[in-house]
């Protein structure tokens, strides 16, 4: 096989991966990618720790105003803001 096929290959076989299936983000990228959207409003998502004493109280992912640095909303389903301004393309899949 030359050269010049198996370059052909490769980059077929890159191009097309995203039709067999989705491609998972990571999870760190879908949250930078909804704080983008939210800053604009003055907000930003946090993710509470494990073990944190709060955590009962705010769940695992809140969300804060950045000038009073204060909760706004409490036990945020990060899925759903991210379904919610379309931070995920369409071959684009979201394991948790």
């Amino acid at each position: 096989m030359s050269n010049k096929n198996l370059q052909h290959q490769k980059l077929t076989a890159t191009n097309g991966a995203h039709q067999s299936g989705p491609t998972f983000v990571y999870y760190n990228a879908v949250i930078r990618r909804v704080n983008r959207i939210l800053e604009r409003e003055g907000q930003v998502i946090r993710r509470c720790r494990d073990g944190n004493r709060y955590q009962a109280v705010l769940g695992e992912h809140y969300i804060v105003d950045l000038k009073t640095d204060k909760v706004l909303k409490a036990n945020v389903n990060l899925r759903v803001y991210a379904v919610k301004y379309r931070v995920l393309k369409d071959w684009e899949g979201f394991p948790i």
